[in-house]
């Protein structure tokens, strides 16, 4: 109801030329009174924000001024009452008002404008306003300003059609007015209906004068917010495109599809550096084909255009190639009928990886400065479809090898041994703590009835599943062979000769150490290939000895020996294998953990069991490194002869 109030102002402003300002204001004004009056008042008194009786008294005690029969109107609801008086006083003063007060020159020059706007004007009224008859040429420079020069000349073909127009562009007198009005509709589809009628009067009648330079101005600010939004556009598109979650190539595909449709470019390419050869590739092509300009490879070299864009990571435009200032470049737009071409670097993280390049035969100077703004913009957006498509393959890659790696774990979990055996006059125990990537350590204990075992230990290089399986195959054979090979050093020479091929193949290696123990005779005979040098705690000395063997590490050499030692063992003596994972663990500060540290901590812990002594040792690596996690698996047996 209240907005109802500005109606007979807005239509008697667009439809009756007597209308002014002073009636509008009061019609206006008094609308609102009487609607506050008829509609407000009710409502008030009915909620108990009012006394009521002025509704059965009327205001002053007046029954012709009760809100809801004023005037002793009373047969209809509260809102076509309301409506009724708060028009009929609204239109009555705009009417009154508008009649009897003069109009000032303002509203006379503005219903002139506005009143009547559909209707032909007199054609004598509208010769005597063009002092000098304006030529085709002028209405299409007037478009131009504001629609482009292209869509300018496109619309006054259609307009002129069959017409006839004579050598100075101009056409019969009694054409203008029809063309003022084809002008001014195509501008109001640009700039409104009232600019546009403003801008047709006032630019045909200050043309010649410094008046036109405003029209230029506007022109251009005009055109400049279109080519904005067009902009806009083609970047919203081609963001869109890049998040569609489409193949890399249909991403690269569609935005050069956008950039040659939207802009009718001739040819658009996608170049990506090769890293083997290192040259410029063609990764995707939209628009003529031409073997050499569109798919060739482009070597990097400043002496080219596309090269120097790459190597200085910065946008190079030629707006028109019959001034080229590169040979190498020239010979090859000029061979293409090439007029003008730009290429801008792409980037991931602002480190050149391509190439966005755009030719076109048709025009030259179009590649202005907004329009490299754009075309470096979608650069950046090919650069962000390369750098997504690097992350998935990373993360598939990442996946895959944690699939590979988990395969590992189960299989090198499955290769130690569940319990410890018992044998006669010894007590053993063993373990392995996996580091977060998998290793290749493995310890095994090879019972011969009660009263013998053999112990081994190994570490094979790499963090793999080819690691894990080499380490299978490695407890495969020593376990068939074991008991019929009858020393140490031909069981290391025939695991050397069984893994040399596989090993070298691998580019892997093994290091190894294998022990004999008789319990009867407390005798150890042992070999090694190449690892850590196993510590036994001398009891009645309370010293530390090392067990230390000649031997190369698995693959190095096919045809190797392997020095075989003895030792003995007496109560109370302890022995202990490990593999580097204990002693090369590293703090925070770059320290190594260190052999020396072990043998402190086996003294230390002398009297404790082979379990205990084992906790005690991974405790104390996880003190040093302080993490709960290794860098490497941790492997170590402890045999306490305790008869």
């Amino acid at each position: 109801m209240a907005v109802t109030q500005f109606a007979p102002a807005l239509i008697g402003g667009l439809y009756w030329q007597r209308a002014n300002r002073r009636g509008a204001i009061a019609g206006i004004s008094l609308g609102f009174v009487f609607w506050f009056y008829t509609l407000i008042v009710p409502s008030m008194a009915r909620t108990g924000l009012l006394d009521d009786i002025i509704l059965d008294q009327g205001l002053f005690g007046i029954s012709l001024l009760r809100p809801t029969a004023l005037f002793g109107l009373n047969n209809f609801d509260i809102w076509t009452h309301s409506l009724f008086w708060t028009m009929f006083f609204n239109i009555g003063a705009f009417i009154f008002l508008s009649l009897f007060t003069e109009q000032e020159k303002e509203e006379i020059e503005q219903s002139e404008k506005f009143v009547n706007v559909f209707e032909p004007r007199r054609r004598d009224k509208e010769r005597k306003r063009l002092s000098k008859a304006p030529t085709v040429l002028e209405f299409i420079d007037l478009m131009a300003k504001f629609i482009g020069e292209k869509q300018a000349h496109a619309a006054i073909a259609e307009y002129l059609g069959e017409r006839e127009i004579d050598e100075k562009g101009s056409i019969s007198d009694e054409e203008i007015p029809n063309l003022k009005r084809f002008t001014e509709k195509t501008l109001a589809g640009s700039v409104g209906a009232a600019p546009a009628r403003i801008i047709i009067e006032n630019y045909l009648s200050a043309r010649g004068s410094k008046m036109e330079d405003v029209f230029n101005i506007f022109g251009t600010v005009t055109k400049g917010r279109t080519a904005t939004r067009e902009q806009l556009g083609v970047l919203y598109e081609a963001a869109h495109v890049v998040a569609s979650g489409a193949g890399l190539q249909n991403i690269l595909d569609n935005i050069l599809k956008l950039l040659t449709q939207q802009f009718k470019l001739d040819l658009c390419v996608i170049r990506i550096i090769d890293s083997n050869t290192d040259t410029l590739t063609v990764r995707s092509q939209q628009g003529m084909s031409s073997t050499h300009l569109g798919e060739s490879q482009r070597e990097i070299k400043r002496d080219t255009y596309i090269g120097e864009c790459f190597l200085s990571n910065a946008s190079r435009v030629v707006n028109d190639s019959d001034f080229m200032d590169k040979p190498v470049s020239a010979q090859i737009i000029h061979r293409e009928g090439i007029k003008s071409f730009a290429h801008a670097p792409i980037t991931i993280e602002k480190n050149p990886v391509g190439v966005l390049s755009a030719f076109s035969r048709s025009a030259k100077g179009i590649f202005t400065k907004e329009f490299i703004e754009l075309f470096e913009s979608l650069a950046g957006q090919v650069g962000v479809a390369l750098r997504n498509d690097q992350q998935v393959k990373r993360l598939i890659e990442a996946k895959a090898k944690e699939m590979e790696l988990q395969i590992a774990r189960t299989i090198q979990k499955s290769l130690l041994p569940k319990e410890s055996p018992t044998v006669k006059g010894v007590l053993l125990d063993g373990g392995c703590v996996t580091a977060s990537d998998v290793g290749g350590d493995y310890y095994d204990f090879l019972a011969r009835g009660k009263k013998a075992v053999d112990l081994v230990i190994a570490d094979v290089s790499g963090h793999n599943v080819g690691a894990a399986l080499l380490m299978a195959e490695a407890r495969t054979f020593i376990q068939a062979n074991f008991k019929r090979v009858d020393t140490c050093s031909e069981m290391m020479h025939s695991l050397n000769e069984f893994f040399y091929n596989d090993l070298t193949l691998a580019e892997l290696f093994i290091t190894m150490f294998y022990i004999k123990y008789d319990a009867e005779s407390h005798t150890l005979t042992y070999s090694s290939a190449g690892h850590n040098t196993p510590f036994v705690y001398r009891a009645e000395t309370g010293e530390i000895e090392t067990l230390d063997a000649e031997g190369l590490i698995f693959g190095v050499k096919r045809d190797i020996k392997f020095e075989e030692k003895k030792s003995s063992l007496a109560h109370e003596d302890i022995l202990l294998l490990y593999t580097d994972g204990i002693t090369e663990a590293e703090n925070k500060h770059g320290e190594f953990f260190g052999e020396e540290r072990l043998c402190r901590i086996l003294t230390e812990h002398r009297k404790k069991t082979p379990t205990e002594l084992k906790e005690a040792i991974i405790s104390a690596v996880r003190d040093f490194i302080g993490t709960d996690s290794f860098r490497d698996d941790v492997s170590l047996i402890v045999m306490k002869v305790i008869d």
